[in-house]
């Protein structure tokens, strides 16, 4: 998964780890097993390398999945 995920440095992704479970941002750097991510308020989340499930690369026009607010 780290040199998949490794590919991905200084992407926008969205990372699956259970259930509806998931976190959108860019991925900064991978250490010891776990992924930084920062999203579009700058929130840094960390995801343990071993918990994600799936991912993928999020296009600019995409919106995400759940409820929208207005």
């Amino acid at each position: 998964m780290k040199q998949i995920l490794a590919e991905h440095i200084g992407k926008t992704i969205e990372i699956h780890y259970g259930g509806p479970s998931a976190v959108r941002g860019t991925l900064e750097d991978i250490v010891d097993g776990v992924a930084r991510l920062k999203d579009e308020e700058g929130t840094v989340v960390y995801v343990a390398l071993d918990k994600i499930q799936a991912f993928w690369e999020v296009k600019e026009k995409e919106k995400p999945l759940g409820f929208v607010v207005k």
